[in-house]
């Protein structure tokens, strides 16, 4: 597997308390699980309780490509590619 860096971006940045971090996955999943694990403060912000899915307010791109786009999760990823983390944050109110 390649190593690629997960670029975080905004809020999720602060919350991980890095900008970066340097993973060896073969999906975009695969490095939502690695980086989770690595970074357990960011988990809640990521996924759903149960983890079986991204919380709303995620994008996750792939070489600028959002993921929804792409194949979901399942992207996969190679040595040159490039996955960045955003929370948008959009929310007028609260549970919006």
């Amino acid at each position: 597997m390649a190593l690629i860096t997960v670029k975080f971006l905004g809020i999720m940045r602060d919350a991980a308390g890095r900008d970066a971090l340097t993973v060896s996955p073969a999906s975009a999943g695969e490095a939502l699980k690695r980086f989770t694990e690595a970074l357990p403060g960011v988990k809640g912000m990521i996924s759903t309780a149960n983890g079986s899915k991204l919380n709303g307010d995620i994008r996750i791109f792939v070489n600028g490509g959002e993921i929804s786009f792409l194949k979901g999760l399942e992207t996969p990823l190679g040595s040159k590619d490039r996955l960045a983390v955003l929370q948008h944050g959009a929310r007028g109110y609260p549970g919006g």
